[in-house]
């Protein structure tokens, strides 16, 4: 859960082997929750895909907040891989916790989040035509290559080829 009102340090869980979890210690306030899990396209809550789209959690009581639900979609599974890196515009800081999706036409297949220095891995992806879409808290959503999925460069997976390098700027 990252907090938007008050601002403050997101905090994170694991469910139990039944999908279930537990966020303890949130303050009184706003929150965007998103769920990820290796294999699966993570989601906004509720059935978001950015952090714009998000419908806020609000934490109003010391009581519990309970059915902020989620219902992942497994990947499209495949030998291929995406590789990259998010930054931000300006510098060369990675963006670390943003959630990165590969997109085609039908939709999201398959997401990933990104690691301290904004570095990615988007695996396990099937041979074909991707776009690249990363989204952080405290900035627009930002494709590869464009500004929108219609000008969005597409990352092509064939011929026992991966995608190295794909680097986002987020602005």
């Amino acid at each position: 859960a990252v907090p938007v009102l008050p601002p403050g340090q997101a905090h994170f869980d694991l469910t139990d082997q039944f999908g279930f979890y537990r966020l303890n210690g949130l303050l009184l306030g706003s929150y965007i929750v998103v769920a990820w899990a290796p294999g699966y396209v993570g989601e906004f809550y509720d059935d978001a895909r950015n952090w714009t789209e998000a419908t806020l959690v609000t934490v109003s009581s010391n009581n519990e907040t309970g059915d902020i639900n989620f219902g992942l979609a497994p990947t499209a599974s495949g030998p291929y891989r995406i590789v990259g890196r998010l930054r931000r515009a300006g510098n060369n800081n990675g963006v670390a916790n943003a959630v990165v999706y590969a997109v085609t036409a039908e939709g999201n297949v398959a997401s990933t989040v990104t690691n301290a220095d904004g570095s990615y891995a988007l695996d396990e992806l099937a041979a074909g035509s991707y776009k690249i879409l990363a989204t952080s808290p405290n900035a627009p959503s930002t494709y590869f290559g464009g500004s929108s999925f219609e000008t969005a460069s597409e990352v092509t997976l064939e011929n026992g080829q991966s995608a190295e390098n794909v680097e986002i700027v987020e602005s």
